[in-house]
C-alpha cells in the first residue's frame, strides 16, 4: 500500500464548470480517512479523479511517488493501482462469489478456486463461500465480496463510494465497523466518500469536509466536533445552537450567561457560541428557556426550546428519566467552555 495526495485539484464533468475546487488532501500509507459531504458538494467528482475517470483541470494526484493526475496528463485507471468499492457492490450476478473476487485479478491469474481468492475470502469472512452464487448472498455478504475483490491486485489505494447507504440501518453500523477492521488488518490506505457524519466518524482516522467544492476543515473526527472554525461546520457536524456572544474581558457575554475565553479563542468582538445539547444543564439560578417541543428516544430526551436573544431553538439533552412537557419554564446554564467561531 501506498500514500495518496491531492494537490490544489480542480475538475468537473466534461462540458461543464467546476464542481471541485482547489481541493488538497493526505492520506498518508496505511491510513483510512473519509471526505464527508451534503450530496451536490463534489464528493463524487473528486473520487472519480482520483480514479482516473475524470481529468483535472487545475493541480495534481499523487499515488506513492507518482504524478497520476495533472492538467497535462492523466493515467488511465487500470495502471493507476486503485481498488474501487462501490455504493451497490455491483456484484456479476452470471458469477460466484469466487469469481467475483477473481476478476479483481490479472488476467492470467484468475482462478476462482486459487490461494489469493481464497486468502481474500478469509479476510472478509466468507470461508466456504467461493461457489456461492452471487445472487444468493446478503447485502452485507456482497459488499465484502465487493472488497475483497477490490483488494485482490493489492492496490496501492482502496476508493468507497458511499458502500454502506443502500443497506438496513442494523446492518450498516455492523459491515461499517467489519470492513474498517478489514482494510486495517490488510494495511490498506483507503478513502471513503459518505454524507453520513456518523458514518465518517466512526469509520476513518482523519476527516476532511467538503462544502461547495472546497474542503471546509480537515482533521479528526473530535477535532471537527470540538473545534469547528465556522458556524455552517458547527451545523452540519451535529445538533448545536449558536449563541450570540460579545467579548466583555475575559468572558463571552450571552443571552444565556457568561462563559470564560479560553487561551487560543478567536480575537473576535464579536462571535457565536457552539453550544451543544449536552453542555446545556438545568441550573436554579441560570436564564429561563421555554419548552416547545420534546423528542424521546429512548436513552435521552431532546428538549427544543426557546430563549430570549438566542435566535433559533436552542437544544437542551436530558436523561430519558427526566419528564418534561411542553409550556415549562425552566432556569439553565451553560455548563463548559463553548467553542467560538465567527459571524456568518
Amino acid at each position: 500500500m501506498t500514500e495518496l495526495r491531492v494537490s490544489a485539484a480542480s475538475t468537473g464533468h466534461p462540458g461543464g464548470a467546476d464542481v471541485v475546487h482547489g481541493v488538497s488532501l493526505h492520506v498518508p500509507t496505511g491510513g483510512v480517512d473519509a471526505v464527508l459531504g451534503a450530496s451536490g458538494s463534489g464528493k463524487s467528482t473528486l473520487l472519480l479523479a482520483i480514479a482516473g475517470l475524470l481529468p483535472l483541470r487545475e493541480g495534481e494526484i499523487e499515488i506513492g511517488d507518482r504524478t497520476v493526475s495533472s492538467a497535462a496528463r492523466t493515467v488511465p485507471p487500470e495502471r493507476r493501482g486503485v481498488g474501487w468499492v462501490p455504493q451497490d457492490a455491483s456484484l456479476f450476478p452470471h458469477l460466484t462469489a469466487g469469481q467475483n473476487i477473481a476478476f479483481g485479478l490479472p488476467r492470467g491469474a484468475r482462478d476462482p478456486r486459487g490461494a489469493r481468492v481464497q486468502e481474500l475470502l478469509e479476510l472478509v469472512e466468507l470461508n466456504g463461500f467461493a461457489d456461492r452464487p452471487s445472487s444468493a448472498l446478503s447485502g452485507g455478504q456482497a459488499q465484502r465480496v465487493a472488497l475483497a475483490r477490490a483488494l485482490a491486485a493489492k492496490p496501492g489505494i482502496v476508493l468507497l463510494d458511499e458502500p454502506f447507504s443502500a443497506l438496513d440501518a442494523s446492518l450498516r453500523v455492523g459491515l461499517r465497523r467489519e470492513i474498517g477492521r478489514i482494510l486495517r488488518e490488510a494495511g490498506a490506505t483507503a478513502l471513503l466518500v459518505t454524507h453520513d457524519q456518523e458514518e465518517a466518524f466512526a469509520f476513518a482516522d482523519r476527516v476532511s469536509v467538503l462544502r461547495d467544492g472546497r474542503i471546509e476543515q480537515h482533521g479528526t473526527a473530535e477535532e471537527l466536533f470540538a473545534r469547528p472554525r465556522s458556524a455552517w461546520l458547527a451545523r452540519f457536524l451535529g445538533e448545536s445552537t449558536l449563541v450570540p456572544a460579545e467579548r466583555d474581558g475575559d468572558v463571552w457575554a450571552t443571552p444565556l450567561g457568561q462563559t470564560p475565553i479560553p487561551p487560543g479563542a478567536i480575537d473576535d468582538e464579536r462571535a457565536l457560541l457552539v453550544v451543544r445539547p449536552e453542555q446545556l444543564k438545568p441550573f436554579a439560578a441560570g436564564v429561563v428557556i421555554e419548552v416547545r417541543d420534546v423528542e424521546y428516544s429512548g436513552h435521552d430526551r431532546l428538549v427544543l426550546a426557546e430563549a430570549a436573544g438566542v435566535p433559533g431553538t436552542v437544544l437542551m439533552r436530558m436523561p430519558a428519566a427526566m419528564g418534561i412537557e411542553r409550556g415549562t419554564r425552566m432556569p439553565v446554564r451553560v455548563h463548559g467552555i463553548p467553542h467560538a467561531v465567527p459571524l456568518d
